[in-house]
């Protein structure tokens, strides 16, 4: 896809609310550099935090008594270290060098260790965990809707129709791969593959109901009354097909499923391009080809290759003014919902067993057949020259702010009640969206282009014999031609935005026309190459951050607050800190004139010098000049 068509920025994810959905797309190069600028800014943040946590503990001690070494030396440490990970082990040292001189050492040090150890893994948890506040693994983003288009041919001329059926070849193609490959394999322990990523939602899902209403009339499903299968996917919101509103609307489809019955709904004809007998099925014309539904000429059956033949018909006008329509029989007449009717062939396959199924029944022995080295097993062919499937697809619409519904429809809608449920700008553009996309959902559109090849059963047909059938293939089949419907509807939405026809579209149309062209704006995918930040998130982090800096820089107002209540306790703050040790050092031994005394930088007058370190009496001090120190009294001194 082009970046150029994805909006990076700041946007909002309308399924995850208008304040937690606030999300910002950048370039991964771009989303590198601010997660690392996170990172850094949560180590700066745990520094400034810790220098509040240190004021705290060492301004709780009691500094009106006088206290033992070891409490001194851990105040010191306290008011001096800038790290967590700086002082815990200096603490741990100490508190084991006192554990003989001073009492219970190691129970007055815990404390402090573990207020110290608690905030250092608080934060190195933080610091990791910044980066879950960014999606780099194909986050999800808005398109920008500088490519926005649902094509089709613009004329009657044949390169027209090539163009389209090219288009409509890649869709399906498409869709019949992602549904092998992701729906099929949903639930697995396989890592999802990174092609499974692409949609707002892996899959739509769906309830089966077997045993369903015939949904045709006079008792043309072969099976009964009550022997359909239905596919429904109840009502979905719009945002599963990666309409992103926050004026979602709800869709639904159902699709009922019959085999029918051939017997009184057959004409056999020697009409046949060698004078051979054709069978042909009469459940309605097809405009341009004639008076029956399909046909099968007995030298198609025989002399062709080894295989399955789907042929599907329906009462969608999908094309034109409806040439390729079908009229159906009265029977097979429905108003509220799209007819198709899948036919079924099986010219040429062997099966090693008799099957049941009542689309693929074969019980006609042809012989028994023997491989040497195996034993001899007997072969069949199935029993009719085609088999009917009978499929109705009903769709409704749903506004959940106003919880008004359209009845279930076909899928073109003459009478768009799906518009007829919205009531503001932004519910009639998400309505848009879902009306250029909701016929794809159909059994015929979905499938047509590809014949035999959409069906699952082909995966069992090997050099011509078909192995392991279930005993309701027919459920399967239709099972996996609605989730190519959903799939394809799945896709051509986000292909609505997406870059993915050629940019050479030649005699293709765009239906969208230009004022209408901002829904895309709507959708989102996901897309690798770009980060995607929560801003709510990065808000927090950012706030917090400010916060704790700012409150770390107040120990001077809050020793002012405190001084006159606790006046020793403010000066010990200031008097542990490093300078002004040193400062008390060398002032002990008079040397050096003192200015600024309590501030946090004490400084003596221009040019003066301070003591060095030397071995005093035996200690190790300050005095005034350097003196030569021998190896024993540095030994002795300093007691290495």
């Amino acid at each position: 896809m082009s970046g150029t068509n994805i909006h990076t920025g700041v946007w909002t994810n309308h399924s995850r609310g208008h304040i937690y959905g606030s999300t910002l797309t950048l370039h991964d190069a771009h989303g590198l550099a601010l997660i690392s600028f996170l990172a850094i800014l949560i180590t700066h943040t745990g520094a400034r935090s810790f220098k509040i946590l240190k004021f705290i503990l060492h301004q709780t001690r009691s500094h009106e008594t006088p206290r033992d070494g070891l409490a001194r030396q851990q105040e010191v440490i306290l008011r001096n270290c800038e790290t967590d990970m700086g002082a815990l082990p200096v603490l741990g040292w100490i508190a084991f060098r006192w554990r003989k001189s001073a009492p219970k050492a190691w129970r007055r040090s815990i404390g402090p260790l573990g207020l110290l150890a608690a905030h250092m893994c608080l934060y190195l948890v933080a610091g990791v965990a910044v980066s879950f506040v960014a999606d780099g693994n194909d986050p999800f983003v808005r398109a920008e809707a500088k490519e926005c288009g649902v094509w089709a041919g613009q004329d009657g001329g044949i390169r027209s129709m090539i163009a389209w059926q090219k288009t409509s070849l890649l869709s399906t193609t498409a869709a019949r791969a992602y549904v092998r490959l992701c729906y099929d394999t949903e639930g697995s322990e396989k890592e999802t593959p990174s092609e499974c990523r692409v949609l707002p939602r892996r899959r739509l899902n769906w309830s089966a109901v077997h045993n369903a209403t015939c949904p045709f009339a006079d008792g043309i499903c072969l099976e009964g009354e009550n022997a359909a299968f239905t596919m429904d996917t109840g009502l979905r919101s719009s945002e599963e097909l990666g309409i992103n509103s926050p004026n979602p609307m709800q869709w639904q489809r159902r699709t009922t499923c019959a085999p029918l019955k051939t017997e009184g709904y057959t004409e056999v004809r020697t009409d046949g391009k060698f004078g051979e007998n054709v069978t042909h099925y009469m459940y309605g014309g097809v405009r341009l080809l004639g008076n029956s539904s399909h046909w099968v000429s007995d030298w198609e059956r025989v002399g062709g290759s080894k295989g399955y033949i789907l042929n599907m018909q329906t009462s969608t006008p999908w094309i034109r003014n409806g040439s390729f329509q079908l009229d159906p029989i009265p029977s097979l007449r429905r108003d509220d919902a799209d007819v198709t009717l899948l036919f079924i062939s099986a010219y040429g396959v062997t099966y090693y067993e008799p099957i049941d199924d009542p689309m693929f029944s074969a019980h006609n022995f042809t012989g028994t057949f023997q491989m040497p080295g195996y034993d001899a097993f007997p072969t069949y062919a199935a029993d009719h020259p085609s088999t009917v499937m009978g499929c109705t697809d009903q769709y409704r619409f749903c506004n959940p702010r106003t919880s008004r519904c359209s009845p279930f429809v076909d899928s073109q809608d003459p009478d768009d009640l799906l518009f007829s449920i919205t009531e503001t700008d932004g519910e009639a553009d998400v309505a848009l969206i879902i009306r250029y996309h909701i016929h794809t959902m159909n059994m015929y559109t979905s499938s047509i282009g590809q014949g035999a090849q959409i069906l699952s059963v082909a995966d069992h047909l090997y050099a011509g014999s078909a192995i392991m059938l279930a005993r309701e293939q027919w459920k399967i089949e239709a099972g996996h031609m609605f989730d190519i419907g959903l799939a394809t509807a799945q896709m051509e939405v986000v292909r609505t935005a997406k870059e993915s026809y050629p940019q050479d579209r030649g005699p293709l149309g765009n239906l969208i026309q230009p004022q209408w062209r901002h829904i895309c704006k709507m959708i989102v995918f996901h897309e690798s190459g770009y980060t995607s930040v929560n801003v709510f998130w990065l808000g927090l982090i950012l706030l917090f951050s400010l916060v704790i800096t700012t409150l770390s820089f107040l120990d001077g107002p809050a020793g002012k607050v405190m001084a006159g209540k606790f006046p020793h306790r403010v000066l010990a703050w200031r008097a542990d800190g490093a300078l002004q040790l040193l400062r008390l050092i060398n002032e002990n031994k008079s040397i050096g004139t003192w200015g600024r005394g309590f501030q946090d930088v004490p400084i003596t007058a221009r040019g003066e010098k301070l003591g060095v370190v030397e071995i005093v009496d035996g200690r190790v001090g300050i005095g005034r000049v350097a003196s030569g120190i021998s190896a024993e009294e540095f030994r002795c001194g300093s007691g290495v």
